[in-house]
């Protein structure tokens, strides 16, 4: 088996007879440096309104069970040793209950309490399974829909393969038709078994030495004291006003890069004026899927360290053009968080690299929806506590015509203060980049 990655195709070894594989570099590194990462969770809810035929719906979901064999993992603990086994059993993943007796003037009460219920409650990664789909039926045409599952094996652009495939095999069933799905020619399993094969060879070696050189001298960072206070919540939820968003996607297109790189552009200009660092790196969130895994679920979220630097002398078209050519750059020598770490001969360098507390993430297309043959779907927000987090993290999700995005931060790190005045100047600086061609970096 094989793996291409930034055009560099490199070998994999075969399948495990025993379907024992070693982690990926990712999954190590939420198992054993992430606090509480482990543990977290995806969660996505759609109310659903139609005539949904149940068992259909519940052969769905063993078929990409049965597609992508990650799903049906378990994870085992060999002293200092973690590895992923895959299950040969099969899972009925979909619980159904039923909410149509119920009396009207408590159903409301009892729907929230047992979605809050379902998504709190742990994961078995010993044991399995990995994912839980709850179906609560409140009428003969209204349900709720709950997906729980495990963040080590599933990551946002996973939601985007199990929607996409869920819709076009319960179309194809109901329709009486073949479905028409991707070939998968790799399991997660192969890929976590090529990177551990391949991480001393060539393929590292050569992209180690453009990280050493670009994240040489990383200037610490630490959050202004004067931010720090009690805190009751850690994820702050808005969305831009429809005129911004079309003023930032007609920016994008003018000036030939990514919304992805236009917030990524906002966001250092933001940390120059809220913090006075000149120097900044953030951690974008991206994919690390090889070609032939592009279709595949499982966990391969990474970030990659954008540095942008001199900010207090670069004009507008300077720090853009930064912004442009360090994304391509790292792009062209892509490699996990913990391979660029390892490539810094620095300690000092590696030590600040990890303490780095900015990440941000961009998500194109609605990747909760689920749009079935029949059936109206409605997105449900779960608020949930995230895992613990010393610093902050933007997401920013593109769906058409909308632009959402949360900020997610410690809650002792930030006054609500602090947080409301921080997207204040956020947005101020989305409008301003988008109506001046003389952008301003004075910090006031």
């Amino acid at each position: 088996t094989s793996f291409t990655r930034s055009g560099h195709t490199v070998e994999a070894n075969s399948h495990n007879s025993d379907n024992r594989y070693p982690l990926s570099s990712i999954q190590k590194r939420y198992w054993h440096k992430l606090e509480g990462a482990r543990l977290s969770r995806i969660i996505l809810i759609n109310s659903l309104f139609g005539n949904l035929n149940i068992p259909v719906f519940s052969d769905c979901l063993e078929e990409i069970l049965n597609r992508h064999l990650i799903l049906k993992a378990k994870f085992i603990e060999q002293g200092q040793a973690v590895f992923q086994s895959v299950s040969d059993e099969k899972f009925k993943i979909m619980r159904v209950t039923d909410f149509q007796n119920y009396p009207k003037s408590k159903l409301e009460d009892a729907i929230v309490l047992a979605i809050n219920k379902i998504c709190r409650n742990p994961i078995d990664l010993y044991h399995g399974p990995l994912i839980r789909v709850d179906l609560l039926k409140i009428s003969i045409k209204e349900y709720y829909f709950v997906l729980v599952v495990s963040h080590l094996v599933f990551d946002g652009i996973s939601s985007a393969i199990f929607i996409k495939e869920l819709k076009e095999l319960y179309t194809a069933k109901i329709k009486k038709r073949r479905p028409i799905l991707p070939p998968l020619p790799v399991q997660y399993g192969d890929y976590a078994v090529w990177e551990e094969s391949n991480e001393h060879g060539d393929f590292f070696k050569n992209r180690s030495r453009y990280w050493n050189k670009h994240l040489s001298n990383i200037p610490p960072f630490k959050f202004s004291a004067g931010l720090k206070g009690k805190n009751t919540k850690n994820i702050f939820m808005a969305h831009l006003k429809k005129t911004l968003v079309k003023k930032l996607k007609k920016f994008s297109r003018v000036n030939k890069i990514t919304l992805n790189s236009t917030f990524i552009f906002a966001l250092s200009i933001l940390l120059y004026r809220w913090t006075g660092e000149v120097d900044v790196v953030i951690k974008n969130t991206i994919s690390l899927r090889p070609r032939r895994a592009e279709n595949l679920i499982g966990l391969f979220v990474n970030g990659l360290p954008i540095r942008i630097n001199q900010l207090d002398r670069s004009s507008h078209r300077e720090i853009l053009d930064q912004v442009r050519h360090k994304i391509r750059d790292g792009y062209a020598n892509l490699l996990s968080t913990d391979q660029i770490t390892r490539s810094l001969e620095s300690e000092r360098d590696r030590n600040a690299l990890n303490d780095w507390p900015v990440i941000f993430n961009f998500i194109s297309g609605h990747h909760k929806l689920l749009q079935l043959d029949g059936v109206k779907s409605e997105v449900i927000e779960f608020e949930e506590t995230l895992m613990p987090f010393n610093g902050l993290y933007l997401e920013v999700t593109d769906s058409g015509e909308n632009l959402d995005y949360f900020f997610w931060y410690h809650p002792s790190l930030f006054t609500q203060k602090a947080i409301s005045n921080l997207v204040k100047r956020f947005e101020e600086v989305l409008i301003e980049i988008t109506s001046s061609q003389n952008l301003s970096l004075d910090r006031s």
